[in-house]
Parts: structure tokens; C-alpha cells; sequence
């Protein structure tokens, strides 16, 4: 099987069974991963294979990849590599600055991967201080660009920008409808005038 001609995507619950499947195997915690479903991306084939899953939990503008699972561990690096150019993009697009992980797997390493200085781990978020020692972690950009009151100036911005565009659709079926409205009373102004000629055709005056 070609990883190439698969598709990396957010997991579903249709996915679900699968993924207990690959969870059970891993001897995860599969009723708190469920509980994650949305934090996880898969890679499935084109009739819905699911040959691997991995999961990005995002706090304060840092990610931790976790609970990664395959189903076929020949194809482990290629999938993760996969995954690594789907990461990329949603860390961008949520304005990441660093991410982290416990999975030790040599090509985390080789993709720049490494344990934590001082500096770094000053900033690692306490709500991920319970799972345990061994993280390895990656600087994405400055954390000094990350400022959560501008992040949530940008999602209000979005927003509004999104409720305008809500508000103008919301206008353009109004004036459709309204417009529609008009052409049908106008038709039946004509039908009903065209049936009054000619029921009265014999009584309008000759020329």
C-alpha cells in the first residue's frame, strides 16, 4: 500500500470503531481518548482503511502530539510523516508557537524534536505536568508573538467578520424573495387583466 494515495483528515465518530481497535491494541485509555475524538487526525485509504491515528491537543498556543497508533507498524515513519505535513498546517493556523510530545519515536528527533532547555521548560503548560516525564519539544516561532489578547481580538474579528457575512446573505434572500414576490403579483396582474379583455372582448369599443 502506497501512503501517498491516502488521505489525512479529522477523525469522526464513524471512525470510532476503528480507532478502539488501534487504541486496544496500543493499550490506551480508550474511554478518555473518546473523549479526545476531535483532537485526533487519521490516515485512511480510499474504501476507509484506517492505518493510523495521532492526536494534537492545543492549550495556550502549544500542541502535544499524542497517543499515536498504526495499524501496520511497517508503515509507522511514512504515516508520521504524513501526519507531520498536516500538523504543520493546523499549527499555523492556530498560531502555535511551540509544540511537544512523549512519543519517542527516532524520526520526532530527526524532525527537530529535542529535550527541553530551561527556557523552554519554564513555559511548558502545567495542565500537561501530571502525564509523566520524557517530553521532547519544538520552538515553532517566537512565544513572545503569541499574545492570547490578540489571538481572542483575531477570533472576535473573525467572528463579526463572519456574522456581517451571515447578516448580508441573510439580506440577498430578503430582496430575492421580495423580488420574487413582485414578478408573481405583477404575472397575475397580467393574467388576471388578459382574462378580463377577453371574457369583455365583445363589449371594448371598435376602432
Amino acid at each position: 500500500m502506497n501512503p501517498a494515495e491516502t488521505q489525512v483528515r479529522r477523525a469522526t465518530v464513524d471512525d470510532l470503531p476503528q480507532l478502539l481497535g488501534l487504541w486496544a491494541g496500543m493499550r490506551y485509555a480508550a474511554e478518555e481518548l473518546e473523549r479526545r475524538l476531535t483532537d485526533f487526525q487519521v490516515v485512511v485509504t480510499a474504501d476507509g482503511v484506517l492505518l493510523g491515528a495521532l492526536a494534537l491537543e492545543m492549550t495556550g498556543g502549544q500542541g502535544r502530539l499524542h497517543s499515536e497508533a498504526f495499524e501496520d507498524f511497517s508503515l509507522a515513519d511514512e504515516l508520521r510523516g504524513r501526519f507531520w505535513e498536516r500538523f504543520q498546517i493546523i499549527a499555523a493556523n492556530h498560531a502555535l508557537t511551540r509544540l511537544w510530545t512523549r512519543e519517542n519515536a527516532p524520526l520526532w528527533k530527526q524532525l527537530g524534536f529535542a529535550p527541553p532547555d530551561a527556557e523552554a521548560g519554564a513555559k511548558f503548560p502545567a495542565a500537561w505536568r501530571p502525564l509523566g516525564p520524557d517530553w521532547l519539544t519544538l520552538g515553532l516561532r517566537a512565544e513572545e508573538a503569541f499574545d492570547p489578547r490578540v489571538e481572542a481580538g483575531f477570533q472576535q474579528f473573525q467572528a463579526e467578520a463572519r456574522a456581517r457575512k451571515e447578516n448580508a446573505q441573510r439580506r440577498a434572500v430578503l430582496i430575492q424573495q421580495v423580488a420574487t414576490g413582485l414578478a408573481v403579483i405583477i404575472a397575475l396582474g397580467i393574467i388576471v387583466a388578459s382574462v378580463y379583455l377577453w371574457a369583455h372582448r365583445n363589449r371594448l369599443p371598435t376602432p
